[in-house]
């Protein structure tokens, strides 16, 4: 009995295993409304779709203040310490995103931009800028962070529509256990961070009444 269960814990644990590292694969399409498709093995295990849905209105008066937030922590810890927490904190999401974009492989970008207008001077002048910022910057995400295997990118004008469109097909896969790795990095940093943090406020907060009040 002992080694059936045994057997069945090690077959968990080996697919436990397995899921961690086979690649997830999603593939995201825009074409007026947005579809989202997760496959492991093949197989869908998540579908999204944005048709049909409502915007939901935004309560302004419920949303907490990030200004107030912010003038909160300058009161509480002091200019230095929080513009300090700040450029820390910054540099953390800008290590965690670089990090997360080395663990994407991009296998097929296709994007479609249609610029539309009446004007086929402006209109064609619309397109020259779009695609000398466009092209170069997918580019130099290739060069440096993003691994792209197939992309198709093209800008066309369009001179009978009202407005603009953009049709887009992306798939994309990712290793789950890199992703893991990423998050327990972000979540060792942030503690990290915090706890320094909190030890320059108590020591500059001792110093403070070390001295006591200047007459």
């Amino acid at each position: 009995m002992w080694e059936i269960i045994g057997y069945c814990l090690l077959g968990i644990l080996l697919l436990l295993l397995a899921l961690l590292i086979v690649p997830l694969y999603v593939r995201l399409t825009f074409n007026d409304e947005l579809r989202v498709c997760v496959r492991v093995w093949g197989i869908p295990i998540f579908r999204y779709s944005s048709e049909g849905e409502v915007p939901q209105s935004t309560d302004e008066k419920a949303k907490p203040s990030k200004l107030r937030s912010t003038a909160e922590q300058l009161k509480t810890d002091g200019v230095g310490a929080t513009l300090h927490l700040v450029k820390e904190m910054t540099r953390l999401a800008a290590g965690a995103a670089r990090r997360l974009l080395a663990a994407i492989t991009v296998d097929k970008l296709c994007l479609q931009l249609y610029i539309a207008g009446s004007d086929a001077a402006k209109t064609a002048e619309t397109t020259g800028k779009v695609c000398a910022v466009l092209y170069p910057a997918v580019t130099a995400l290739q060069q440096t962070v993003l691994r792209i295997r197939k992309r198709a990118i093209t800008v066309t004008p369009d001179f009978l529509a009202e407005e603009g469109r953009v049709v887009a097909d992306v798939t994309v896969h990712v290793i789950p256990i890199r992703i893991i790795m990423i998050a327990i990095w972000l979540a060792f940093r942030y503690r990290v961070i915090i706890k320094r943090q909190k030890e320059v406020f108590q020591y500059g907060k001792q110093s403070a009444e070390s001295h006591g009040p200047v007459d």
